[in-house]
């Protein structure tokens, strides 16, 4: 949609163009709705319940150990909540041990939602721009 500036007493402001026909109001309106709908649903999706291709893409990124500053699974187990007897223990034994932390934040909480995800790797300590990166665009793509 396009977006037109119109001058109001010497500055500028943009205002959408109103649709043509009720006809178009409509289907605009139901696009929106059904988008921001898809959006929330896929926001509170548990965890564990992330389509696979994005879902490996998450555990790929944050199973890298980071020496410096341990923001991958070790830091996302912190976020979650396991001590670190835990986390070392996952680290020992498994193979993912990003899909074995969010397995086990899934069990153990209800706010184990992409929503919540999200927030965690966004937080100052964390800041894993990049794996909230593929989770917002999975919840927007449409």
């Amino acid at each position: 949609m396009s977006v037109l500036c119109l001058e109001v007493g010497g500055k500028k402001r943009a205002k959408d163009p109103e649709p043509r026909d009720e006809t178009h109001r409509v289907m605009e309106d139901a696009g929106v709705k059904a988008n921001e709908s898809q959006v929330n649903t896929r926001l509170s999706t548990k965890v564990t319940s992330i389509p696979w291709e994005v879902y490996s893409k998450v555990c790929l990124k944050l199973n890298i150990e980071q020496s410096l500053r341990s923001d991958d699974f070790r830091m996302l187990a912190e976020k979650v909540g396991l001590e670190r007897d835990e986390t070392e223990f996952i680290k020992q034994k498994c193979q993912d041990p990003t899909d074995e932390i969010l397995k086990m934040w899934s069990k153990k909480s209800r706010e184990a939602t992409v929503e919540k995800l999200i927030e965690l790797l966004q937080k100052d300590g964390f800041k894993r721009i990049d794996v909230a990166e593929i989770l917002e665009n999975w919840v927007r793509k449409t």
